[in-house]
């Protein structure tokens, strides 16, 4: 009686577990079960997460070719047309020439930093170039600044976005390529993109664009994110290495000390440039070549890649978009305007 009493004034599990020799807290089976339970949450909630994540991501890449834009239709308004992929006063990359004959060698992505609100680093690459007159490669103070990360010109969804581009000498990435025509570098004027190497600070009139600034790119997506499974070996027959570009401009060749590629003696284009159409080396996310990851149009987002046009539009170009289609995107003057919403 004097339990029943007690069991009264007690909840029944203190009085069970108390009283009747049961042990107090939950059962391995109950404790089992609410892992189980937190284990299937977590597992259902997860992929929702990172799907949100990425189209944060996305969403900010997007903004990043926004403020490119922004910058690259600054610079042709304020000079009265595009600067160069590379400004540099020997502009055939091929030439055999010393570090005296690139200068100053700074890219178009360099040249529309002011109007990206980017002045102080603008102004402190004029400082290390002595006022361009130097290339931005030879002196300290020159590849200090060309290592510091501009996050406007970095996608998120890259891996390491947030670190210098080890691909390519530890310089600051850029994940976004300007576009200098269809196929690998022929010589200005015979480019037929937005971007060549060139001994001016302006070479493209705004009229050169024929086909329209609304329907011809000025820059796309250059993944830094290397493929990672095995089985995808979508560069000729091999895993692709995307290497990224950097926004500062080109580097030395390697004839001279530096370590850009070897067979390179002047400065390297790829560096700031892609080509896309031309061939099927140049196609989107993927190239028939083993070294056609260093040339190529890619983007960590899948199924496509993320584009601005010289109007300043943003889009998706899916990677199956025709090579014929892709090629009239990338030229100013071929007379073949298509609508950039279709795609």
């Amino acid at each position: 009686m004097h339990i029943l009493s007690d069991c009264r004034q007690r909840s029944w599990r203190q009085c069970y577990s108390r009283q009747c020799g049961r042990p107090a807290g939950f059962t391995l089976v109950e404790l089992l079960v609410v892992i189980a339970i937190i284990g299937v949450l977590v597992g259902l909630l997860l992929p929702a997460v990172q799907a949100a994540r990425e189209s944060a991501r996305r969403s900010n890449c997007q903004n990043n070719l926004k403020q490119i834009g922004l910058g690259g239709t600054g610079y042709a308004d304020a000079k009265r047309g595009f600067p160069p992929s590379i400004w540099d006063n020997v502009p055939q990359p091929s030439t055999a020439c010393d570090a005296a004959n690139n200068i100053p060698g700074v890219a178009w992505s360099a040249m529309i930093l002011p109007y990206m609100e980017q002045s102080e680093t603008y102004n402190d690459l004029v400082a290390a170039t002595t006022n361009w007159t130097v290339h931005w490669e030879t002196t300290a103070s020159g590849s200090a600044v060309a290592k510091r990360r501009i996050p406007s010109f970095n996608c998120p969804t890259n891996i390491n976005s947030k670190l210098a581009n080890s691909g390519r000498s530890n310089f600051g990435q850029l994940n976004y390529a300007g576009n200098s025509g269809v196929a690998a570098y022929t010589g200005y004027p015979g480019k037929v993109g937005i971007f060549n190497v060139d001994l001016k600070p302006v070479v493209l009139k705004l009229s050169d664009v024929t086909d329209g600034l609304s329907k011809t790119l000025m820059a796309v997506e250059r993944s830094s994110t290397p493929e990672i499974f095995p089985q995808v070996a979508s560069c000729g027959g091999t895993s692709c290495n995307w290497n990224g570009a950097l926004w500062v401009g080109g580097r030395l060749g390697a004839n001279y000390g530096y370590t850009a590629a070897s067979w390179h003696s002047g400065v390297v284009p790829t560096d700031v440039e892609s080509y896309g159409g031309g061939n099927a080396t140049y196609l989107i996310n993927r190239s028939d070549a083993s070294w056609g990851a260093d040339w190529g149009n890619s983007s960590p987002h899948g199924q496509g890649l993320f584009a601005v046009y010289c109007d300043g539009a943003v889009t998706f170009i899916s990677e199956s978009v025709s090579q014929t289609t892709y090629s009239r995107l990338r030229d100013r003057k071929d007379g073949q305007n298509f609508d950039p919403t279709s795609f």
